[in-house]
């Protein structure tokens, strides 16, 4: 079946689709020997796919990891920043696969980031329409009234245009006459939006924490730390999201699938994953055991080193 080749290569977990798309736009991608643009499209069983004049095959495809971690303030969530700031992958080399954030949290912001190596599902969430849910706790300057809240429940003017309207409460106790904590859930995505919509109120924000996206909760982790999601955290997100695999089984949970990590670990335990039916599509042409494996250093360059058995 033809798919969008950004897909196709997110979809072997090598990359997320815009770093794809971004691929695509360099030139590095090649189909059937033509270098391709975006949108054109392949099926990866019989056309020739190739990264920087590797050959994609289903056996590219990396074990797929779904985790969650607790950013620290003053963090980037990248894996390497160009000014030597502290970005997230000291925290999250034990997890043992290569994995990106799904979005992002600014550098002065803490609290809840996915991370995976499933670039579908990073799309998916991360589209407008999907409309995911984000909950945060932030702490306000000043009294907050009534009727700012009202403000932000119909949405806010910014320079980019007008909000989608927010869910907003009060947090019980919180209240001291120079600040408040209140709770905001978003429906959408935009680069520090609830410090811009809080800025344009009149209550700057004090401190920003990101406590669930969707059904996954920011739960005992501390900052630092990071678990791989339990199989019921998985099934909410493919719920919401769309699973396009509708013959996935769900396993028992694993034991250590709730513990929160050491910021170092060694070792991970096999997530649940939706059933992988790409194996059997592979690129007749050429014979696996004669390729090397395909795989990328951190700024998505391909390198001559073969994957690991766990991956």
């Amino acid at each position: 079946m033809e798919e969008r080749i950004q897909k196709i290569i997110s979809s072997l977990g090598i990359t997320s689709r815009r770093k794809a798309e971004e691929m695509i736009e360099e030139g590095r991608v090649t189909l059937n020997g033509k270098v391709v643009k975006l949108g054109d499209k392949a099926d990866l069983s019989s056309d020739h796919i190739k990264l920087d004049g590797k050959l994609l095959h289903a056996g590219n495809a990396a074990e797929k990891v779904y985790a969650k971690f607790y950013k620290p303030r003053q963090v980037m969530t990248t894996l390497e920043d160009p000014e030597g700031r502290r970005t997230i992958l000291k925290f999250i080399e034990g997890i043992g696969a290569r994995v990106y954030p799904v979005g992002r949290l600014d550098y002065d912001s803490e609290g809840l980031l996915l991370l995976t190596n499933d670039g579908e599902l990073t799309h998916r969430v991360l589209h407008p329409s999907k409309k995911i849910p984000k909950r945060y706790h932030v702490k306000v300057k000043g009294e907050f009234s009534d009727a700012v809240m009202e403000k932000l429940r119909k949405g806010v003017m910014l320079e980019d245009g007008m909000t989608a309207p927010s869910e907003v409460r009060r947090l019980k106790d919180t209240d001291t006459e120079s600040n408040t904590w209140i709770e905001i859930t978003l429906f959408e995505g935009r680069k520090r939006q609830i410090r811009r919509m809080l800025q344009q109120l009149k209550h700057p924000v004090a401190k920003l924490k990101r406590v669930a996206i969707n059904g996954i909760k920011l739960g005992s982790l501390k900052p630092g730390q990071w678990s791989l999601l339990t199989p019921k955290e998985l099934k909410s997100l493919f719920d919401e999201t769309g699973n396009p695999d509708k013959q996935a089984q769900q396993p028992p949970p694993s034991e250590k699938a709730d513990k929160p990590s050491e910021k170092k670990t060694s070792s991970f335990e096999r997530p649940w994953r939706p059933t992988d039916r790409r194996a059997s599509h592979f690129e007749k042409a050429e014979k696996p055991a004669e390729k090397k494996p395909f795989s990328f250093d951190k700024t998505g360059k391909s390198k001559e080193r073969p994957f690991s058995k766990d991956r």
